[in-house]
């Protein structure tokens, strides 16, 4: 149901900007290629486009999906404002609009944990179902033990545990080559800049 994320969305709720944990992966992963055009980077559960208008803007073929109309039309127009070009799609994160083995990344920024185990599962075969062989997903989810599951442990939103997360990734036609949940509090194990409420895991399809 769109509903709740319509009157978010109308309310002003989403960010123009992208995460800086996407924006080093994205770049250390994929800044060198010389044509960005050639890399098909999709943005599941995009809100008002944030990362798509960075996406956009360097240079790499993106496109995004999100489960309210509210949304979509609101990433429309800002590259549209901006002069940018992204295909946006109304639709939801278990039956992604994209074609078969046709993007080189997809990314899930806190979009995925707002569903079910069971929605989850479906999510990560559509994901495998999109990728490429070699493809990478970058799914940020919320984690246990931090601010998140205080202000959220009543919505209808998955805080994972690493167990969890992994047990999530395992059973799944992935393998995964990183996940960031080492972090104390004011200080972040890893040479990226994370949310303390945020445990990204990145997998690869075979």
């Amino acid at each position: 149901m769109s509903e709740p994320w319509d009157s978010l969305f109308e309310s002003g709720w989403g960010s123009r900007w992208p995460p800086e944990y996407i924006v080093r992966w994205i770049m250390r992963r994929f800044g060198d290629v010389l044509d960005r055009r050639t890399i098909y980077i999709r943005d599941m559960g995009c809100g008002i486009g944030g990362i798509l208008w960075f996406l956009a803007r360097e240079g790499f073929n993106t496109g995004g999906c999100d489960g309210s109309p509210i949304a979509v039309k609101a990433a429309r127009q800002m590259l549209i404002q901006d002069g940018l070009h992204a295909h946006v799609n109304h639709a939801d994160l278990d039956a992604l609009p994209w074609a078969d083995g046709s993007a080189d990344a997809v990314i899930d920024n806190l979009a995925m944990t707002h569903n079910s185990p069971e929605v989850c599962s479906a999510i990560i075969a559509e994901v495998h179902r999109v990728l490429r062989p070699g493809g990478r997903f970058f799914s940020a989810v919320f984690r246990v033990g931090t601010t998140a599951q205080t202000v959220l442990e009543k919505q209808p939103v998955q805080i994972f545990d690493f167990i969890t997360l992994y047990d999530l990734f395992h059973d799944s036609p992935f393998r995964i080559s990183a996940m960031f949940v080492k972090m104390a509090a004011g200080k972040v194990s890893t040479q990226q800049r994370l949310p303390m409420s945020c445990c990204p895991c990145i997998a690869q399809r075979h």
